[in-house]
């Protein structure tokens, strides 16, 4: 009797081949490079990093054909169009932090090409920024700060955050986090979201006192002590703190966004500040970055200025990479991918 061969037959290894395209505050691209290597595994080539295509001149017309994953390190970058024209074999785009801007472009949305991004590494740190906003307010850190640097011993009445009112507009993994944070502290959370149903398992473990659907942002602004505004940017949240929307909250509210800048309508905000309307604001991000020395909102002492790093803690960058790592592997073995985008609602 003949014998069959019984030797496995062999498969191809499945590779992927990665560019990285890098924008500031991104670090060098020799950094991104040395944390990328360091958790790539065998088939896996990281082909270069740029600011666009014009510095990876030293790549072939067969290699950019060839990378089918590209990393978004830095969502403002302008030439994103010059590299999707080039990427003609793009499968996975992935952001090492949550925004996408730029590279939500028609052309790309309209692909079968992935996108993902690093939802849930920033949450944490994010969450905390908006706490401290809380605290900068309930317990007059500038009046503590200026009694302090005059040798003043001023002794005066603190608020507790236990029994006030946090409004979150977005109830995602930043959003979340917050209501722990605030939990914990006592305040009653009520949560504005998109899919309210979503939410119902939150209130029903004790997470959110209440949940309210979009057409009823000015209800969740007007009941709050504390709004905390973390929605992506989308075409639908395009300055979705309006002027009517600012003009419902108390005379003693704080606005705290550490979401995108052009969530909110900053002039209205400004107008409120400037009159005294609400209390003050925490903010992290601006319509328009870096924030302009001419902005009235530097010079008002009722405004908690940071520059879009509430998210950048001391291990973002590990944090980052280790999520795509795992998502490389989901990648390379054909498994759903993590915090893929909905390209319809573009979060």
């Amino acid at each position: 009797m003949e014998e069959r061969d019984t030797q496995p037959a062999e498969t191809t290894p499945i590779t992927a081949n990665i560019i990285v395209a890098r924008y500031p505050p991104a670090p060098p691209a020799s950094t991104i490079a040395e944390l990328l290597n360091a958790r790539l595994p065998p088939g896996v080539t990281l082909l270069g990093c740029g600011q666009s295509p014009a510095e990876l001149q030293h790549l072939t017309q067969q290699q950019w054909a060839s990378a089918d994953v590209l990393i978004v390190w830095g969502a403002r970058n302008p030439n994103a169009k010059e590299f999707y024209a080039k990427l003609t074999g793009l499968k996975w785009l992935h952001s090492v932090a949550t925004g996408l801007e730029l590279w939500l472009t028609p052309e790309v949305l309209s692909t079968s090409v992935t996108i993902t991004n690093a939802k849930g590494v920033t949450a944490n740190s994010m969450a905390e920024f908006a706490m401290m906003c809380c605290h900068y307010f309930s317990r007059q850190l500038p009046r503590l700060l200026e009694a302090q640097a005059a040798h003043r011993w001023d002794v005066f009445e603190v608020e507790e955050l236990r029994g006030a009112t946090l409004g979150l507009v977005g109830c995602g993994h930043i959003g979340g986090r917050v209501a722990q944070l605030g939990g914990a502290y006592g305040m009653r959370v009520v949560a504005l979201r998109s899919n309210p149903a979503l939410s119902q398992l939150d209130v029903d473990s004790g997470l959110l006192d209440r949940v309210y659907s979009p057409e009823h942002l000015h209800e969740v602004m007007a009941c709050s002590d504390y709004v905390v505004v973390s929605t992506p940017y989308t075409p639908d949240t395009h300055e979705l703190i309006s002027a009517a929307a600012i003009a419902a909250m108390k005379p003693t509210a704080v606005l705290i966004n550490v979401g995108r800048g052009r969530c909110i309508d900053e002039a209205a905000l400004i107008e409120a500040l400037q009159a005294g309307r609400i209390r003050g604001a925490g903010l992290d991000v601006y319509q328009v970055e870096p924030l302009p020395p001419s902005s009235p909102l530097w010079g008002l002492p009722n405004v908690l200025l940071s520059p879009h790093r509430a998210a950048f803690h001391s291990n973002f960058f590990r944090d980052s990479v280790d999520l795509f790592a795992r998502n490389l592997q989901r990648h390379l073995a054909g498994q759903p991918l993590l915090n893929v985008l909905d390209k319809q609602s573009q979060y």
